[in-house]
């Protein structure tokens, strides 16, 4: 699997999680490649794929939104009642970092990377 290869599969595992409901995230991010590479993928070239493939988007914030645990990374829509933030808002729930973004693409690259790295540990 190449480098653009596993951009691509682990920017799609929110749709793919979605669509299958058999596979859980961990499965996927073994199947992308991406812990063998991680080291060499961005958060940059996530954003980048989100700018050329922005329905994927949405896909992210269900997933987000969808999360039950007690702590983790999120995502947030400018306008949302609970960061209240007229942008895109990434953070670590509860009590750590935020970030704010003007642009989606750029803020769904940050979370990506954050939650790949996560599930990458747990992998």
């Amino acid at each position: 699997m190449n480098h653009d290869e596993t951009i691509e599969l682990v920017c799609r595992m929110a749709l793919e999680f979605e669509n299958r409901g058999n596979i859980s995230m961990v499965g996927l991010i073994r199947k992308s490649g991406y812990p063998a590479i991680h080291d060499q993928i961005t958060e940059n070239e996530f954003s980048e794929y989100f700018r050329n493939h922005s329905e994927l988007i949405e896909t992210w914030l269900a997933e987000s939104d969808n999360k039950r645990t007690s702590s983790g990374w999120y995502i947030k829509e400018p306008g949302d009642s609970f960061t209240k933030s007229k942008q895109w808002v990434v953070g670590f729930y509860p009590n750590g970092e935020t970030r704010e973004f003007h642009e989606a693409a750029e803020a769904c690259g940050f979370y990506l990377k954050m939650e790949a790295e996560e599930i990458r540990k747990i992998s």
